[in-house]
């Protein structure tokens, strides 16, 4: 395991999907292997130990870091377990019908020293397969969001619609009431305005005063001849 081979094999692939193959690791490593490992590669990586090969290094040493602290999160752990005893399975079946079908044929059995490598393809099978369906679902989810959306903007458009036309009907069948509110405004307005033009024109006769007399007036006496 030298620095060379690990910047090789750790920047030669455009994504790593499992991160026990990254850290050279079983299903199940414990916590104390998960980081020994990643200790003994990260001197191997590390930027300051590979002079000329800092890009890479950086790359390297990004990748088996995530795995890391990937595998230390008890969830996340458990879900990759999960994937590799799965393939696990799938490698023993499949080999149990090929050799079957060799026995059958007269052929040798297939060689055991093959079977991590099965394994791992068949664990980058089943991410891949897994990244798929959530593709897959986030797209549908997606898509229903967006039909859904277009409903809403559908059903929408259809009250306001409506709404119009019944606020349109509803002036037509009030026109007849506004035409003859507006006429009867009109003649108190005509009727008020000719009364206020004969206004002006009214003749009204002087005020009555009656006629003083000198004794009318209490206070006053006839002066004597």
């Amino acid at each position: 395991m030298t620095s060379e081979a690990q910047l090789e094999r750790l920047c030669s692939r455009e994504k790593w999907v499992n991160p026990y193959e990254v850290l050279l690791l079983g299903a199940e490593a414990t916590d104390e292997e998960i980081k020994s490992r990643f200790k003994r590669l990260s001197l191997l990586v590390h930027p300051d130990k590979c002079p000329g090969e800092e890009p890479r290094a950086l790359q390297a040493f990004h990748i088996i870091d995530v795995a890391c602290k990937t595998l230390m999160d008890g969830e996340k752990r458990k879900v990759y377990q999960r994937v590799m005893r799965e393939a696990r399975e799938r490698v023993d079946l499949e080999r149990r019908h090929e050799n079957r079908r060799r026995e059958l044929k007269g052929l040798s059995k297939l060689p055991e020293d093959t079977v991590d490598a099965e394994v791992q393809a068949m664990c980058n099978r089943i991410f891949r397969e897994m990244e798929e369906r959530k593709f897959h679902v986030d797209r549908t989810d997606w898509m229903e969001s967006r039909a859904k959306r277009a409903r809403e903007e559908d059903e929408k458009k259809r009250e306001e619609d409506d709404q119009k036309k019944e606020m349109e009907k509803e002036w037509e069948r009030s026109r007849d009431k506004r035409v003859n509110c507006w006429r009867t405004f009109q003649v108190k307005k005509e009727k008020t305005s000719s009364k206020k033009k004969m206004k002006g024109f009214e003749i009204r006769p002087p005020p009555c005063r009656m006629e003083e007399r000198p004794f009318d007036r209490v206070d006053e006496k006839p002066q004597p001849l």
